[in-house]
């Protein structure tokens, strides 16, 4: 059995293999990591970019089977989004994808928070019969920390929204 010694000051000879407490350097650690979770738990537009107050949305069929579309919305993020992309659907594909100033109709590259802005997707429609106007297309979001999202915009930012416009302007008639 070991024993350890005590010396005559009460501490014992194995505190010296010990690496000495510091408690400030504790404190701040853990001030540290408490800060960063409150600041990630209030913070869902750092971490999770979205497009809000989705309205005012525009749909018109140009020709050469091009349709476009325009939404107008606004960036939940701090201190703000970048729009990266839009997928394709059924019977379309995207030909372009921008993101403008609201106001002034201006090219964005990012969208800061509270702005208002209008997202402008141009689509090459590809089978008549495959689009369906109650398609959702997914917008795909990047914050200023990298995370990446995606999100749903409604269905009439979709190019198959008003098929009877489609057929009636010739964009489906023979395809």
């Amino acid at each position: 059995m070991l024993i350890a010694r005590v010396a005559d000051d009460g501490r014992s000879h194995l505190d010296a293999l010990l690496p000495r407490r510091r408690r400030g350097a504790e404190v701040l650690g853990v001030a540290l990591v408490v800060t960063l979770l409150v600041a990630a738990w209030i913070s869902p537009q750092l971490l999770r970019p979205r497009l809000t107050d989705v309205h005012e949305a525009t749909w018109s069929a140009k020709p050469a089977g091009v349709v476009e579309t325009a939404v107008g919305t606004g960036a939940d993020a701090w201190p703000w989004l970048v729009l990266t992309g839009v997928d394709d659907v059924p019977g379309a594909r995207v030909v372009s994808v921008t993101a403008q100033d609201g106001t002034t109709g201006v090219a964005l590259d990012r969208l800061r928070a509270r702005d208002d802005a209008v997202v402008v997707v141009r689509w090459q429609v590809t089978d008549c019969d495959a689009l369906d106007p109650r398609t959702q297309p997914v917008v795909h979001l990047r914050g200023p920390l990298g995370t990446t999202t995606t999100q749903r915009l409604p269905a009439m930012a979709g190019p198959g929204f008003d098929l009877e416009t489609l057929r009636s302007s010739g964009t489906c008639s023979g395809r």
